[in-house]
């Protein structure tokens, strides 16, 4: 019942029904209090002034006796007039404090007694005191003293006793009042002490009722969040009651569940990284070993690269010779030429030498200058051929490795298209030379 009310509600009812309590255990006492001030200020007012103003009364009425007795026993006139002057004092006090008296509340039996008390009064001072005090002036204290005896002391007695009467009167008021006091205060004291202890037990139950409505819930909250940092997220949680308690163990079970999902989640993820990973690392694995691989093949490539920069050097100086033999086969080619023309001159030659042998040669005749020029060209070619013979031995072996350097120099080095053009120009020349070589043999072999 108490959880279905918010905390801030169920404070505030314990709280105001404490001090409810509080406030009806204060007017409670407040009005014990009250009621004892009542009957103290009736006992001052009705009984403790005007036992005071009877017991004045008594106290100079007793005062004006014993006056009266002074004057007899002491008839100094001095003494007398100072005992009057004394007496007549005394009875105006003792007047006023009867009117004193007469303000007071008084019941009914004072109400008897209060003509009795002014008849016996009035008897007592006007046939006793004042006689007596008058003839204590006038020097006569035997005529004084005759009414002290017939007078004063037989009106005394009911004087006094009526006066006695009232103030004993006073006296049984203020101890009712001071009775009603004491029952006033008891049951002031009962009333105070009964709600004191309602509030108590009313104070105590609520608070225990509200102690275990918000501890226990809170003690469930904090299991709760202690299970789900230790990573239960499968704890049940039991919500009940609509305060701030059950609002917060609601948000702690949404979390929870929150928790569990997200926990869920994150482990499918973890699976699927876990799995990623395997297949990462097993990529890594690949790529490691096509890395090495490709590390050997960088390796090889780059001795390759070095065997190839030689190789490059090398055809760059088979260039260089093949240019210089380029050239050297074009001076061949010029010297076929001459060869061939010599030739062709040497075989019209022989055909007149032959027919010229027959005859007797003439000096300075075309036949002589011509036989002359043909042996002339015959020797020019046979010493030239030792010459010519390495030459074109060179020139075969470089025919042959022509077609590969080009090749290999093309994709390699990318050369200037000049160097390539050079080549396939010292190629043909190398073949022109060959042919002229071929043609000039023949003839060197006649000649021999």
């Amino acid at each position: 019942m108490l959880t279905s009310l918010k905390i801030g509600k169920r404070l505030g009812l314990a709280f105001g029904a404490v001090l409810l309590l509080l406030v009806l255990v204060s007017a409670v006492a407040v009005k014990g209090i009250n009621s004892v001030g009542a009957q103290v200020e009736g006992i001052f007012n009705n009984s403790l002034l005007p036992s005071q103003a009877l017991a004045k009364m008594q106290n100079l009425s007793q005062r004006n006796r014993i006056l009266a007795m002074d004057m007899i026993m002491n008839p100094d006139l001095d003494n007398v007039k100072k005992r009057a002057e004394e007496q007549v004092k005394n009875s105006a006090e003792i007047n006023q404090a009867w009117q004193d008296y007469l303000k007071s509340e008084r019941n009914a039996e004072e109400l008897q007694l209060q003509p009795v008390l002014e008849q016996a009064m009035a008897a007592y001072r006007n046939e006793g005191l004042t006689p007596a005090r008058e003839a204590s002036l006038a020097g006569n204290p035997d005529a004084a003293l005759g009414i002290y005896k017939d007078k004063i002391s037989p009106l005394a007695p009911k004087y006094f006793e009526t006066l006695a009467r009232l103030i004993a009167i006073q006296i049984e008021l203020a101890e009712a009042s001071r009775k009603e006091a004491d029952a006033v205060r008891s049951s002031s004291d009962a009333w105070t002490i009964g709600m004191a202890l309602t509030a108590i037990v009313l104070g105590a139950g609520l608070a225990y009722a509200n102690t275990r409505s918000i501890v226990g819930p809170v003690e469930e909250a904090v299991a709760l969040a202690q299970a789900v940092a230790q990573g239960d997220l499968a704890r049940e949680v039991t919500v009940s009651g609509k305060d701030e308690v059950a609002d917060l163990l609601q948000a702690l079970k949404s979390m929870q569940e929150s928790l569990a999902r997200v926990v869920t989640s994150v482990r499918s993820g973890s699976e699927s990284v876990a799995m990623a990973s395997a297949e990462i690392a097993q990529g890594n694995n690949d790529l490691s070993a096509r890395t090495e691989q490709q590390a050997a093949a960088v390796e090889e490539t780059s001795a390759s690269m070095a065997e190839l920069g030689g190789t490059v050097n090398q055809n760059a100086d088979a260039a260089r010779q093949a240019n210089q033999l380029a050239t050297t086969a074009s001076s061949v080619a010029v010297m076929r030429v001459l060869i061939s023309l010599a030739a062709s001159a040497e075989r019209p030659a022989k055909a007149r030498t032959s027919e010229a042998t027959t005859a007797k040669p003439r000096p300075c005749s075309p036949a002589r200058a011509a036989s002359t020029a043909a042996f002339r060209a015959r020797m020019l070619v046979w010493k030239a051929m030792p010459s010519m013979t390495e030459m074109m031995s060179a020139i075969f072996w470089l025919e042959a490795l022509m077609s590969f350097m080009v090749s290999t120099t093309r994709p390699t080095t990318s050369p200037p298209c000049t160097a390539t053009l050079d080549a396939v120009v010292a190629n043909w020349l190398a073949w022109r030379a060959a042919s002229a070589f071929w043609f000039t043999v023949p003839p060197n072999s006649a000649m021999e």
